[in-house]
């Protein structure tokens, strides 16, 4: 750690602070002046909000919702050429997928948007009830002695009420099981960049298999339900106007592309960890080979493995499917062994499922969407010792034992507030261009950190220094700014 000039007066100092509760980092918002909004990027992202909106009102007009899909196809297109002439979308950037239904498209800026058509698997929700869990052996074992893990749930459905309810069974059943179960149900940005600290992901979203010019063949898309804001377009500006990771439904939702994830995360940041991907076509769709974009991705983050579908899947299928997987690693069984059992109980296709549940075919199930493993399938779930992972203080005023902060889980934390609220700062990190930038690092200040509090230091290119005073039982932290040439 740096040399400390004692004499200098702490009241010359700038003193902030804030409260950041470590289990939600992305709560407290500091202006981002590295990566500030130009009038022109304003502008850019009010002409996509009036794109959409022009969209939407088609979209909700009796003629649309009176149509077959085919219609609806043919008044999208129509509506995304008229925005096309007014120059508001690029002309020879619109490809519209018959097939599927799907209008893609880059607006005049190039940002990416497609109109996902009629909702994403509708065709493919004609069950009314809840998921009915495999029968057998009980599922959720009990909890393993003395072990723990941590596992989220990312549930963009929340217009479905039974997949809601299912989701928070879920959630309870882990907990139960020893794996401690966060139950996400807005899925933002922010949420995204945040999976750092979980065992196992299971995302509960849409998605779509879309072609955009200028791309390298189609690409697997997850949609959002987080509504296009101000704040959001600001903070990721980077990935939607250059990185082209992030892009817009023309609901006015957000959409990300495995891109999304290889600019917020490095190697190793997600490793050991187990995905479970809910979402339509992330593999790809009929008539194209299976994808790997996402396991290109998920391979270079040192994901262990991962499950995503090829085709539109039935919601509830995935629902039951990762039931059984996640029981059976639960159980102890690798990667591959809980694929294959899941599959078994629950049918190799949602069409087969379909069969199995209700014991006749689907009407309306035309192509079978099915589960792929990739990357190890010997991986297993990552069980960590409970007495361990966490450090423990006695409360002065109860006498009682409870959870303190380790050294690492504070340096964890203060890397996922600086990576959310200052993406510029990741990546001036990460670019290895330039062997004679100044430095910008962060770390845990062994001298001045304490049983009751931890301390990271960050000193920032502009020889800036910042000090993250955090409480280990509570989270709160004091955050302390010394200015260029002024050290503590």
């Amino acid at each position: 750690m740096k040399q400390r000039n004692k004499r200098i007066s702490l009241f010359l100092s700038i003193t902030l602070v804030c409260t950041l509760t470590l289990m939600n980092l992305t709560g407290c918002f500091i202006k981002d002046k590295l990566n500030p909004t130009s009038e022109d990027d304003e502008a850019d992202f009010e002409q996509i909000a009036e794109v959409n909106d022009s969209i939407s009102e088609v979209k909700n007009s009796k003629e649309y919702l009176s149509g077959d899909k085919k219609a609806q196809t043919e008044l999208l297109l129509k509506e995304i050429q008229k925005q096309a002439k007014s120059g508001k979308i690029k002309s020879d950037s619109i490809i519209c997928d018959e097939e599927n239904h799907i209008i893609s498209f880059r607006y005049s800026n190039g940002v990416l948007g497609f109109d996902k058509g009629s909702t994403f698997d509708n065709e493919l929700d004609n069950v009314k009830d809840s998921p009915k869990f495999i029968t057998g052996d009980q599922l959720f074992p009990a909890k393993k002695d003395g072990k723990k893990a941590d596992a989220v749930i990312l549930n963009a459905m929340t217009d479905r009420t039974n997949v809601m309810d299912t989701c928070k069974k879920l959630a309870d059943e882990w907990s139960t099981s020893g794996i401690n179960t966060k139950l996400d149900d807005t899925v933002t940005l922010d949420d995204l960049v945040s999976l750092r600290e979980y065992e196992f992901v299971y995302v509960k979203t849409h998605g779509r298999y879309a072609s955009f010019s200028g791309s390298d063949g189609k690409i697997p898309c997850v949609s959002l339900e987080e509504k296009k804001n101000k704040k959001t377009d600001k903070k990721y500006k980077t990935d939607i106007k250059k990185n082209n990771s992030v892009g817009y439904c023309t609901d006015n939702t957000y959409f990300i592309t495995p891109d999304f994830f290889k600019a917020h995360y490095k190697a190793d940041d997600l490793s050991g960890s187990i995905f479970f991907f809910g979402c339509c076509e992330l593999m790809g769709a009929h008539g194209s080979k299976v994808s790997t974009h996402w396991e290109k991705v998920l391979k270079k983050l040192s994901v262990s493995a991962f499950v995503g579908f090829y085709n539109s899947n039935h919601t509830y299928y995935n629902l039951d499917l990762v039931t059984s997987f996640m029981d059976h690693l639960i159980k102890g069984d690798t990667a591959k062994e809980a694929f294959e059992k899941a599959t078994d109980e629950c049918g190799e296709t949602d069409i087969t499922w379909y069969q199995k549940k209700y014991g006749k075919k689907p009407d309306d199930i035309d192509v079978d969407a099915y589960p792929i493993l990739k990357l190890n399938e010997k991986a297993t779930l990552k069980w960590e010792d409970g007495e361990n992972s966490d450090s423990t203080q006695t409360d002065a005023t109860t006498g009682t034992t409870v959870k303190s902060l380790t050294n690492d889980q504070a340096l964890k934390a203060i890397t996922n507030y600086i990576y959310i609220n200052y993406p510029e700062i990741k990546e001036y990190v990460e670019d290895k261009s330039n062997e004679n930038k100044a430095p910008c690092y962060w770390d845990i200040d062994e001298e001045e950190s304490n049983d009751t509090t931890a301390v990271v230091a960050w000193r920032s290119y502009t020889a800036a220094w910042t000090y993250y005073y955090i409480d280990r039982v509570s989270g709160e932290t004091k955050t302390l700014v010394y200015p260029p040439h002024l050290t503590k």
